[in-house]
């Protein structure tokens, strides 16, 4: 039987109801940058979404690597089932994609 042990970082990950607030005023203060270097504000609000859309994909990328380093390194009888897990997630969503 294995011991589980929480990873430290990793515990309040994927808090939506603590990322919204800050995604809000992250694209209310980009918005207004984009404004002020004269873009026009409509465009303003889809770039300052754009680069909060890619920062969030950068960090949820982030986490999923630190967890499966976690795994790797403390959780080793489960790694490999975790990484199945990673690769049928992957599959699943390209399939969907393909399929429109």
């Amino acid at each position: 039987m294995l011991n589980y042990v929480q990873p430290p970082v990793v515990e309040h990950m994927f808090s939506e109801q603590t990322s919204e607030p800050a995604k809000q005023q992250a694209l209310t203060a980009l918005t207004a940058s984009f404004i002020a270097q004269g873009h026009p504000s409509d465009y303003a609000v889809h770039m300052a979404t754009a680069v909060i859309f890619q920062a969030d994909l950068e960090l949820r990328n982030a986490q999923l690597a630190r967890l499966l380093a976690w795994l790797k390194h403390d959780q080793a009888a489960i790694y490999p089932a975790a990484l199945a897990v990673v690769e049928q997630t992957r599959e699943e969503f390209e399939r969907r994609v393909q399929q429109g």
